[in-house]
C-alpha cells in the first residue's frame, strides 16, 4: 500500500485557537509503504506514548511532532467514517472514536475538522488518500496525543491482565477497533487483500495481530518499560544492556536488604 506523508510538519494554531499539525509550506510530498515497516512504526508510536507519560506539555508536543515527521499524520479523516465514499454524499456516518461524537454529520462540517482552507477538489478519480495528500490537511495535536496514549494504555493493560483472557478480550474489542475492509483478487489463486486508507487503520490492525499472535511477541521491557517485539516467548528485556542493568539493580537491592 502506498501512503502519503510530507518531508516536514509543524505545529500551528488554527482560527479556532486549536493547535494542529500540518505540513510546512516548503515540505515535499513523499510516498511510502507503511505496511512494510508496520511493526517498527507501531513500536515507535508505543514508545512515544511511554515517553509522553512523564513529559511536560511542550516536550510531549515535540515527541508527537517527531513521530509525525517520521511517519506522517494518522489519516483520521479516512479512518472515522463508516461510509468510505462520504465525499460523494451529503452526510458522513461516524463510527465510535476517541476524537468526536459518533453519529451523523454533514460532509462539509466533517471536512472542516481537517481543513481550515483549500479543500481538495473532488473529481472522478478522487481517493481518500487525496485528502491526506493535501498540503492544507491537518490534525489536532490533542487527537494524536490521545491516540498514542490509548494504544500504549492498551498494551499496558493487555500485559497486566494477560492471565484473565475475558478481560483482555473485552479490552481489545472495545478499544482496538479495526473495521478493515478487504477485497478478493484472483491470479493463480484467490487472495484476500486488506484495504487500508489510514495510518491509524494499519497500526490498529498490526497491534491486534501482534497481541493475538502465538507467544505474544509484542512485549514491555521488564527494566526500561519500552515496547519491543520478540519471537522468543521467554524474552523479558528489549536488549542485553537492559537485562544486565536489571540484574545489577536487583543484586544491589538484595545486598542492601541483607545488611
Amino acid at each position: 500500500m502506498k501512503y502519503i506523508r510530507y518531508s516536514e510538519y509543524e505545529i500551528r494554531e488554527n482560527k479556532q485557537g486549536e493547535r494542529v499539525i500540518i505540513p510546512t509550506r516548503t515540505a515535499r510530498l513523499k510516498n511510502y509503504d507503511p505496511i512494510e515497516n508496520a511493526e517498527e512504526i507501531l513500536t515507535a508510536l508505543l514508545n512515544t506514548g511511554r515517553s509522553m507519560k512523564e513529559a511536560a506539555i511542550e516536550k510531549a508536543e515535540e515527541l508527537i511532532l517527531d513521530f509525525v515527521n517520521r511517519y506522517g499524520l494518522l489519516g483520521a479523516i479516512a479512518k472515522l467514517p463508516l461510509n468510505k465514499d462520504f465525499y460523494k454524499r451529503e452526510l458522513v456516518f461516524i463510527d465510535d472514536n476517541l476524537f468526536t461524537a459518533s453519529g451523523v454529520m454533514a460532509t462539509e462540517d466533517f471536512e472542516d475538522l481537517f481543513f481550515e482552507k483549500g479543500k481538495p477538489r473532488i473529481t472522478k478519480s478522487f481517493k481518500l488518500t487525496d485528502y491526506i495528500a493535501s498540503k492544507n490537511y491537518s490534525e489536532p495535536v490533542t487527537w494524536i496525543a490521545e491516540y498514542i496514549h490509548e494504544l500504549y494504555e492498551i498494551l499496558l493493560l493487555s500485559v497486566k491482565y494477560k492471565t484473565k483472557p475475558e478481560s483482555v478480550s473485552f479490552l481489545l474489542n472495545d478499544r482496538l477497533k479495526t473495521n478493515i475492509r478487504y477485497r478478493l483478487t484472483v491470479t493463480d489463486r484467490i487472495q484476500m487483500q486488506y484495504e487500508f486508507h489510514s495510518l491509524m487503520g494499519i497500526l490498529n490492525f498490526t497491534m491486534a495481530n501482534l497481541l493475538s499472535a502465538d507467544g505474544a511477541p509484542l512485549k514491555i521491557c521488564k527494566h526500561c518499560q519500552k515496547a519491543f517485539i520478540s519471537q522468543n516467548k521467554r524474552a523479558e528485556f528489549c536488549s542485553e544492556r537492559c537485562r544486565n542493568q536489571f540484574n545489577v539493580y536487583k543484586s544491589r537491592a538484595k545486598a542492601k536488604m541483607n545488611k
